[in-house]
């Protein structure tokens, strides 16, 4: 038995140790002090999903980021659990927490910004007239949210926060056990609501400096036989609309081109919110303004935040109609790569060339689409691709894509591409904006119908074929004589003049091969129809022995696959009983042969990948 003595140091020198334990780890909400009611809040099913996929994401995607801590997990987790109680990813991550062991990543939302952005827009969508008073109650904890998560917040967001809560602390305390000392995020909402009160304070004060003085009152009394005067009203504006035909990189889950309109709209502010967001809107003075008013449509794709100083206006001579405020929107047909909510258009300079024609008015040339975007390895067919859906005669594309573009062409042979939209390249948005401003140019005109000259010629041989003969190059050499920025011409003719490289050739050989037996790839797929397979049986026997002789010596051993390929799904679809043990191992010996191909074209594309 121990003395009281031993048992007494044994408290002692245990005490460091407990006292050193972390007091930060995470707290069980109090999600009977919530401050908002779920039976109040009005979501569409896929609304509610992608509000609760992002609030789960923040308590188990990022365990690693310093910014994410356990305060904010608490408050993450209490939102979601209030709003779905039963919201089974809510609940795993939950009881993984108070566990002590990190929750499995979800599989949406790996970033940040993209959650930010989510909780912004959601936010901003129950702010709308009419508000309902619950959703007025949570969107001020989702604007707390995406304000902490965003980079760099900018004073627009921070200051809406303060007016949405009109200027008082956000009421986490009811619910989460907050520990600002130790959990940086709190610090962080405290701060911001601190700087939003100042920035809210500083707004009304310019906004009262360049307002005309209110009239003194009439200590007199009201004469009931006048009736009151209304509040003065915005003047009524006719709005202005410009719309570009636009290819523009959309990010998402996935990041690719998508085709669709990028416009401006000028008009009246329209509804509670979009007065309160710009009360400044009426004042005589628009260069006092604190920044422009500029605004996404939040029923588009999603835009990168807008912000334009008004010294934008005295640099470029414009003036803003001071009781108008403007509304840019992305649209587009194309599948996007993924939710909406989570998408985020890449829109780059066209914002202000955009701002300056509908400002002045100009009348846009419909014969042109464009692109802003610098393409990657890889990414230039999917940019001409989108191009083509819009339906113009001309892409105006960015001169920094243009090797991608010859390199393309060179692996894939596709030279009709550059027929399909006539590509004009340019190296910055003003020689673009010229373009697009006016009338198309004559020589453009001329060299257009030159250019379809050749396109008819390839009628009696191959595009590819046609670029080599000293004949055709001389036509386009014209050709961009005449309009030196037809970068269709200028990429056929490179194209037809350089040497053809190894990459070059081994891709032909790779994708030719490729697309003889491609039907034949899913024949382990036992859903395919196998009367119509036998049916393309000859034609690829047929390709495979006319490229033969012609085959890059890198990818004879594919070739000589496909062969068995050929061969095999030559017996085995003429089986007439596919159930028998001979049809078994000869559909296992097919498909060991399709992985083994699959393995051999992935090892050829790595020895050229970028």
């Amino acid at each position: 038995m121990k003395s009281p003595l031993s048992s007494i140091f044994a408290v002692f020198f245990c005490l460091p140790l407990v006292l050193a334990l972390p007091t930060h780890a995470f707290d069980e909400p109090r999600y009977d002090h919530v401050s908002f009611s779920a039976d109040g809040i009005f979501l569409e099913a896929q609304e509610e999903e992608n509000l609760l996929g992002a609030l789960v994401a923040i308590a188990s995607n990022f365990s690693g980021q310093s910014k994410v801590d356990d305060d904010l997990k608490e408050k993450a987790l209490a939102v979601a659990l209030n709003l779905n109680p039963l919201h089974y990813q809510s609940r795993a991550a939950y009881r993984n927490l108070m566990r002590g062991v990190l929750p499995e990543p979800t599989a949406y939302f790996t970033s940040l910004s993209s959650i930010s952005e989510m909780l912004w827009n959601t936010a901003s969508r129950m702010l709308k007239a009419p508000i309902e008073p619950e959703e007025a109650k949570l969107a001020a904890l989702l604007l707390d949210l995406s304000v902490i998560l965003h980079p760099d917040p900018p004073d627009e967001r921070i200051i809406k926060l303060a007016e949405t809560t009109k200027g008082k602390p956000v009421p986490w305390d009811d619910f989460i056990a907050l520990q600002p000392e130790t959990n940086k995020s709190t610090s962080r909402s405290d701060f911001f609501m601190k700087e939003g009160r100042e920035l809210l304070r500083a707004e009304k004060s310019k906004v009262a400096a360049i307002s005309p003085p209110k009239p003194k009152p009439d200590m007199t009394g009201p004469d009931p036989d006048t009736p009151s005067k209304p509040a003065p009203a915005l003047t009524e504006f006719t709005p202005i609309s410009r719309s570009l035909p636009a290819v523009l990189k959309v990010a998402a889950i996935d990041e690719f081109f998508v085709a669709g309109n990028f416009d401006l709209t000028l008009r009246n502010p329209r509804g509670d919110v979009e007065k309160e967001l710009f009360p400044f809107v009426g004042a005589e003075s628009p260069e006092l303004y604190p920044t422009l008013p500029i605004l996404a449509d939040t029923e588009g794709i999603p835009l990168p935040y807008i912000r334009i100083s008004p010294k934008f206006l005295e640099k470029q001579s414009l003036s803003w109609p001071a009781d108008a405020i403007g509304v840019f929107r992305f649209s587009s047909e194309d599948q996007l790569p993924g939710p909406r909510i989570q998408c985020q258009a890449k829109v780059g300079r066209w914002i202000p060339a955009l701002l300056v024609a509908t400002l002045n008015e100009i009348t846009v040339n419909e014969q042109f689409s464009i692109s802003e975007a610098n393409t990657r390895p890889g990414e230039i067919e999917s940019l001409l691709d989108a191009a083509s859906r819009l339906g113009k005669p001309y892409l105006l594309m960015r001169e920094s894509n243009f090797e991608a573009l010859v390199d393309y062409l060179q692996t894939s042979n596709a030279l009709e591409k550059l027929f399909e939209s006539e590509i004009i390249t340019y190296s910055t948005p003003e020689e673009a904006m010229v373009l697009i401003s006016t009338e198309t140019p004559q020589n453009l005109v001329d060299a257009s119908a030159a250019f379809a000259e050749i396109k008819r010629a390839s009628e009696k041989m191959s595009l590819a074929e046609l670029s080599r003969f000293q004949s055709a190059q001389d036509r386009l050499e014209a050709i961009i004589n005449q309009f030196k920025n037809h970068g269709s011409a200028r990429a056929m003719l490179e194209y037809g003049q350089r040497p053809v490289s190894q990459k070059a050739e081994v891709m032909k050989s790779l994708n030719a091969v490729t697309t003889a037996v491609e039907p034949f790839l899913e024949l382990e797929n036992r859903s395919v129809d196998y009367e119509a397979l036998k049916r393309k049986l000859e034609a690829s026997d047929f390709m495979l022995s006319k490229m033969r002789t012609q085959i890059h010596p890198r990818v004879r051993d594919f070739f000589g696959q496909a062969d068995d390929l050929i061969d095999n799904a030559k017996f085995y679809l003429n089986l007439s009983n596919k159930g028998t043990s001979i049809a078994t191992q000869r559909l296992s010996g097919i498909q060991s042969l399709i992985n083994e191909m699959k393995a051999e074209r992935e090892s050829i594309l790595s020895e050229f990948a970028p």
